[in-house]
């Protein structure tokens, strides 16, 4: 992979919804491996998915009282990147 690229990697996963502990399935293994290449990882639902009163009824998803807190976990990631010309004019 070239060098002037950026990965993005936010996680969700529904694990937790069929009772897999978070430390156990691939969300670990795909940690790991983003670390041991020198990425980072992101849980996108990080400061909501604990806190019921900011998640829809299925537990898997924020409601509007959560997105605020999504939006905030994301943007400090993703806006230096809009600001980046794509190398090779996005190609």
């Amino acid at each position: 992979m070239a060098s002037d690229r950026t990965i993005l990697v936010f996680g969700d996963s529904l694990s937790a919804a069929y009772g897999i502990r978070p430390e156990q399935g691939w969300v670990p293994l795909l940690v790991q491996r983003l670390h041991s290449q020198g990425y980072g990882y992101q849980f996108l639902l990080d400061k909501v998915a604990l806190n019921p009163a900011l998640m829809q009824e299925d537990g898997l998803h924020p409601n509007a009282a959560g997105e605020p807190l999504v939006l905030d976990t994301l943007w400090p990631y993703l806006k230096p990147l809009l600001k980046k010309k794509p190398p090779n004019g996005g190609r």
